[in-house]
């Protein structure tokens, strides 16, 4: 942390695995706990349902769009273009979402909290857990429909933070409570 805006600092462009693991214990100092291969926590199937949701109403989205301007042009198109539009990216959505799903995941490791976004490509974002200051649980609508959070751990540096999305809010909250425990303390009902 401390060292730009958004939160974290890019350490490699896109890169072999073992590059990425070799320069990333070098900036981290070669910790016991092995933040970087460390196998991570699945989010679960709400997670997994969340995503495929959202990839399939962007689909349809744009296939809409398509269809409205078949029906606009001034000049004949075929009727079938908004299907075969759907025919290829729901299949593509699927595919994507699947991937993300794959890549989604978290970590507390002995000294560090480590946190996977839902991305095709997969970037792993490590945190000393002495740098956490304070934790903020977002729920959207439909994240509280579902009993999911996205869990932001804040830290000193600015506006710098690492954020899990879509864990279940038991997890989320179990999670900040190891990381940082008695930070939550007076905020968690008995």
């Amino acid at each position: 942390t401390g060292v730009g805006e958004g939160g974290t600092a890019t350490v490699l462009p896109p890169c072999p695995r073992d590059v990425a693991v070799r320069v990333g214990e070098d900036v981290l100092g070669s910790p016991a706990d092995h933040p970087l291969t460390a196998d991570l926590h699945a989010h679960g199937r709400l997670a997994r349902r969340r995503l495929h949701v959202q990839e399939q109403l962007a689909v349809l989205f744009f296939a809409a769009v398509v269809a409205i301007a078949v029906a606009a042009v001034p000049w004949d198109l075929p009727w079938w273009i908004p299907l075969a539009f759907l025919g290829v990216f729901s299949p593509l959505g699927v595919l994507t979402s699947e991937v993300q799903y794959r890549n989604l995941g978290h970590r507390l490791t002995a000294s560090h909290l480590v946190v996977v976004g839902p991305s095709v490509v997969r970037r792993r974002e490590v945190l000393e857990v002495d740098g956490i200051i304070g934790w903020v649980v977002q729920q959207s609508f439909f994240q509280r429909r579902l009993g999911l959070a996205t869990l932001v751990a804040t830290t000193a540096a600015g506006g710098e933070k690492v954020v899990a999305v879509d864990l279940a809010l038991p997890v989320a909250i179990g999670l900040a409570h190891a990381a940082t425990p008695g930070v939550l303390d007076e905020f968690l009902a008995a």
